[in-house]
């Protein structure tokens, strides 16, 4: 069929417009891809995948490893993380689990293709994905309970007011909002604005780092974490705490310690990470 329409659009001297879900076609290089999907006030509308989107979808997809229309039709829900520490406690805690949910994990920082505002542009224009944003304690300040207000009033028809309860709550954080707070409330506020807003679910946890949720000796720890986050704040050194424990506590922080420690727990992983991966399988509504 592929071949038929590409002779078909050589033969006519111009493009042959085909409305598809097939993945073959979706897929055929020399396609411009066009999204047809309902705007906020109900009406049709249609995107076009620019060249900036394109580069986006081809990075994510070859950092992910999957095809780029397996991000566009297959996977239903992006767990969207802070950075490679995340990621390796959450595959070593649930092997297997977050593919069998159909969920894919998008790292903000430090990874080989992180999380920009194309992104999130890409993930609410052109796909009807849940969008989970996972942000520890330090990073969330209570903006899963702010996100919440802000949902309600959405559902309402209260759109101006819902932008001033993410405008309030940016404007609180002044100096302190860090690099995730930063690409978390960007991309909130493009989905309120696309009317995509019941697509994002922000999941606050309660511990400072996902790390803080494994065995504290795997990373050649004798005290607990508590003892250590109190140690942390009286300390007049202000750096970050992971790289405090490096120096201060030599500390093994690395990929290789986390992944062990991670797997270590797989038996009987924390609950509350294990409520994250419950949250993505509930999310398969839109399967």
């Amino acid at each position: 069929m592929t071949a038929h329409l590409q002779e078909a659009s050589a033969n006519l001297g111009g493009p042959v417009i085909v409305a598809t879900h097939n993945p073959q076609l979706l897929a055929i290089e020399s396609a411009t891809l066009l999204h047809l999907q309902k705007g906020p006030l109900g009406l049709s509308t249609i995107s076009d995948l620019d060249a900036d989107l394109q580069k986006e979808l081809s990075e994510m997809a070859e950092a992910l490893g999957v095809r780029p229309i397996d991000i566009l039709q297959v996977y239903r829900k992006f767990l969207v993380i802070e950075g490679e520490h995340d990621r390796a406690v959450l595959e070593n805690l649930f092997p297997g689990e977050w593919e069998n949910a159909r969920t894919r994990l998008l790292s903000m920082l430090g990874a080989k293709h992180a999380a920009s505002t194309i992104t999130a542009e890409l993930l609410f224009e052109f796909t009807t994905a849940d969008v989970v944003i996972l942000l520890d304690n330090l990073v969330s300040d209570d903006f899963d309970a702010t996100w919440e207000q802000v949902l309600r009033l959405a559902s309402q028809d209260k759109r101006k007011a819902a932008k001033k309860q993410l405008d309030t709550y940016e404007s609180r954080l002044k100096r302190e909002q860090t690099a995730e707070m930063e690409w978390a409330l960007g991309a909130c506020r493009r989905a309120l604005t696309q009317g995509r807003e019941s697509r994002v679910h922000v999941w606050g946890l309660s511990k400072g780092d996902i790390i803080e949720y494994l065995d504290e000796s795997h990373f050649g720890l004798n005290q607990s974490w508590s003892k250590l986050r109190a140690e942390y704040r009286e300390h007049p050194d202000r750096r970050p705490f992971k790289d405090w424990l490096r120096l201060v506590k030599s500390a093994d922080i690395g990929l290789k310690s986390i992944r062990k420690a991670a797997r270590a727990a797989s038996d009987r992983p924390p609950d509350e990470l294990v409520s994250v991966l419950s949250k993505c399988r509930d999310l398969g509504g839109r399967n």
